[in-house]
């Protein structure tokens, strides 16, 4: 018997696409991304690392513009040949003065 495996996505640059509601190819006005570093929140060693890289993790801090709806998209940036069906979550954005982060979710690889 192998046992259990665990992975993790620790470390691994993804990319992040912030669309309008309907996941259109359209940039959404909803949102905007900012880096850890420049933020007063706290973020995994690894976050730290892939932004020193000018890179995004599995996890990405977004502040509001305007109250509405946003869709998220992330996907692996992969340096080998890899099928991954791409993360899709839609955003509902109440309160403009506070920031939110965001992690991509689970990924159907193979």
């Amino acid at each position: 018997m192998l046992g259990n495996t665990f992975s993790t996505t620790e470390g691994v640059a993804f990319e992040w696409q912030f669309l309008t509601e309907d996941c259109s190819d359209s940039v959404s006005q909803t949102v905007i991304s900012s880096p850890f570093v420049d933020s007063p929140y706290n973020a995994p060693e690894a976050i730290y690392a892939l932004e020193k890289q000018h890179q995004q993790g599995e996890m990405v801090l977004i502040y509001p513009k305007v109250a509405g709806r946003t869709c998220i998209k992330a996907y692996f940036e992969a340096s080998v040949p890899v099928t991954c069906s791409a993360t899709l979550n839609t955003l509902t954005i109440v309160n403009t003065e506070q920031a939110t982060a965001v992690s991509s979710s689970r990924h159907d690889c193979h």
